[in-house]
């Protein structure tokens, strides 16, 4: 069999070269393997094609969403084909924001804490069987390893109402992600209590740090996931894989940057505010932003801050991948 380079397919299927690197990292490409620190990809291979990758996706997943802010993680979850049937935050202009990018979910603007487990499922006219994930990021205020544990601190009861809605719904898997520095906080035992909390109701656990860079994101912005498969599956072999990097360190693929996301509207002034809607006046420059145009021929809702002369040195001085 005859093999093309990342580079003779990416002239071949007229897309970029990052494009085909990152195909093969996800596995999208039959046939496909690393020689190396290169791609070999079998000369015959037909461009890969979304569509085609959603056509085979099996039946949707219903998922509820608490602590769903403006929609986020659901987001996430509906590109990958799951079903978002419920979300509930207590910040109404959230709420408000979410019903209108999930039409077809049912939203509620409440404290969690009022809500139970049996009342969602009544709200979305489902039972429980039916419910296969439960997502959100809980805030754990109380964190301590002295006294009370973690669960049993008043002031986690958002965390405890999670966990609490979690074992009456028990679905098949559940994801709850929060700050990395809750992994390192009283050296790891807080991690441990999390993982022992969703232990005792009846979940296999697992964590771990994932950093947004890594998976095509202009950012390195790092959350630890907690990802738990229900016991009665888990004892049947079933199991979670977290995605492996597509993109940065170890992988041949260079991550997105601020540069990268941002290049193209350098056109836009720092000294004048133009408006809400700012027609594009530089093409875009790579994949990337060709990506963040689909859709809009025109910059939304580009607000500028109005720096001093003071501020923008200070700017200045912070370092690439550095903090302010």
């Amino acid at each position: 069999m005859k093999y093309m380079t990342a580079s003779q397919a990416a002239e071949k299927w007229k897309i970029s070269q990052r494009r085909v690197q990152i195909l093969c990292a996800q596995n999208r490409i039959k046939g496909v393997f690393k020689l190396g620190e290169n791609w070999a990809i079998p000369m015959n291979t037909p461009k890969p094609s979304d569509k085609e990758r959603r056509r085979v996706m099996m039946k949707k997943f219903n998922v509820i969403d608490l602590f769903c802010g403006c929609g986020g993680f659901s987001k996430g979850f509906e590109e990958a084909g799951f079903n978002i049937c419920f979300g509930i935050d207590m910040w109404k202009d959230a709420t408000v924001t979410y019903q209108h990018n999930f039409s077809n979910a049912v939203v509620l603007n409440e404290d969690i804490t009022k809500i139970s487990g049996e009342d969602i499922l009544k709200m979305c006219s489902l039972q429980a069987t039916e419910v296969d994930v439960i997502i959100g990021g809980p805030p754990c205020q109380g964190f301590s390893v002295s006294g009370k544990r973690m669960i049993d601190d008043e002031r986690n009861r958002l965390y405890k109402s999670y966990v609490n809605i979690v074992s009456i719904i028990k679905p098949k898997a559940f994801v709850m992600e929060n700050v990395p520095g809750l992994v390192r906080l009283f050296k790891g035992k807080v991690a441990e209590q999390v993982k022992e909390d969703f232990t005792n109701i009846g979940y296999s656990v697992q964590m771990k740090i994932l950093s947004a860079d890594n998976y095509g994101v202009p950012q390195q912005r790092k959350r630890v996931f907690f990802v738990g498969i229900r016991k009665d599956l888990s004892e049947k072999g079933i199991k979670y894989f977290y995605p492996e990097p597509i993109m940065g360190e170890g992988t041949g693929i260079n991550s997105w940057t601020c540069k990268d996301a941002i290049s193209d509207l350098d056109f836009v002034p720092d000294d004048r505010v133009l408006g809400e809607e700012i027609e594009y006046v530089l093409p875009a420059e790579n994949e990337y932003q060709k990506v963040m145009r689909e859709g809009s021929k025109s910059v939304l809702n580009h607000s500028i801050t109005l720096h001093t002369e003071r501020t923008k040195e200070i700017i200045s001085m912070v370092p690439d991948g550095g903090n302010y």
